[in-house]
C-alpha cells in the first residue's frame, strides 16, 4: 500500500511541476497536457527505481532534476537553455514550498514529517496542492514571463540579459542544493555560504527583471 501511494502521489507532484512550469512561462496547459502526463509517469517510475530500488535516494532530487531538464528538452522540444531554466525554477520553486511545509510540519508535531507512516502523505498533497494554486494564480494575473520560445531549432544568443538570468538560476540551484545538503547532514552549517548565495541570486535576478522591463 505505500508503494501504491507513493506513485499515486509522486505523479501528481510532477505533474504539478509541469502545471506551474506552463504557468510561470505562459505556455498552453491543454497544447502540453499529454507531454507533462507521459513525463510525470516517467519521472514517478524514476522516483520509484531510486526509493525503492537502489540505494540513491539522497541524491534523488539532483537525479530527477536532471532527468526534468533532459524531458523538457526531448519531449517538450524546447532548446536546452530554456530547458534548463524552466526545470531548474520550477523544480526548485515547487521544493522550496515543500521545505516549508516540511519545516512547518516538524515544528507543530513534533516529528520526522517525511519519514511518518501518514503525515508524509500529507505533506505531499499539501505540497503539490499548494503548487496548483499558485500556477492558477499566475494565469488568473497573467503574469508569468513571455520568455521562452518552443523549437529545439531555436537559436539561442547570449545576451547580458540571458547571463543574468544564467547567474539567478544557477545560484538559485546552489542554494537549494546547499539547504538540502545542511537539512541532510552532509555539510555542517555556514550561514556565510547561505548569505553569499542568496545575493548573488538577488543581484542576478534584478538584473535581469530590470533588463526584460526595458
Amino acid at each position: 500500500m505505500d508503494e501504491f501511494l507513493f506513485v499515486v502521489f509522486s505523479f501528481l507532484e510532477f505533474f504539478a511541476i509541469f502545471y506551474f512550469i506552463c504557468s510561470l512561462f505562459r505556455l498552453n496547459h491543454i497544447e502540453f497536457l499529454y507531454e507533462s502526463i507521459f513525463s510525470s509517469s516517467l519521472l514517478t517510475f524514476v522516483s520509484y527505481f531510486l526509493r525503492f530500488v537502489s540505494n540513491l535516494e539522497e541524491i534523488a532530487p539532483f537525479i530527477q532534476l536532471g532527468c526534468l531538464i533532459i524531458i523538457i528538452a526531448i519531449v517538450f522540444r524546447f532548446h536546452f537553455y530554456y530547458s534548463t531554466v524552466m526545470s531548474i525554477t520550477g523544480y526548485v520553486g515547487y521544493g522550496v514550498v515543500q521545505a516549508l511545509y516540511l519545516i512547518l510540519g516538524n515544528w507543530i508535531f513534533s516529528t520526522d514529517v517525511a519519514s511518518h507512516d501518514v503525515l508524509k502523505f500529507v505533506l505531499q498533497g499539501a505540497s503539490f496542492g499548494t503548487i496548483f494554486i499558485i500556477g492558477w494564480v499566475i494565469d488568473r494575473k497573467d503574469a508569468g514571463f513571455n520568455y521562452v520560445i518552443n523549437g529545439k531549432s531555436v537559436t539561442v544568443r547570449f545576451s547580458e540579459t540571458k547571463w543574468y538570468l544564467i547567474g539567478a538560476v544557477s545560484s538559485f540551484l546552489a542554494l537549494f542544493g546547499f539547504v538540502y545538503l545542511l537539512a541532510s547532514g552532509l555539510v555542517s552549517d555556514n550561514g556565510l555560504i547561505l548569505l553569499l548565495l542568496i545575493g548573488i541570486q538577488t543581484f542576478t535576478l534584478y538584473n535581469f527583471l530590470r533588463k526584460t522591463g526595458e
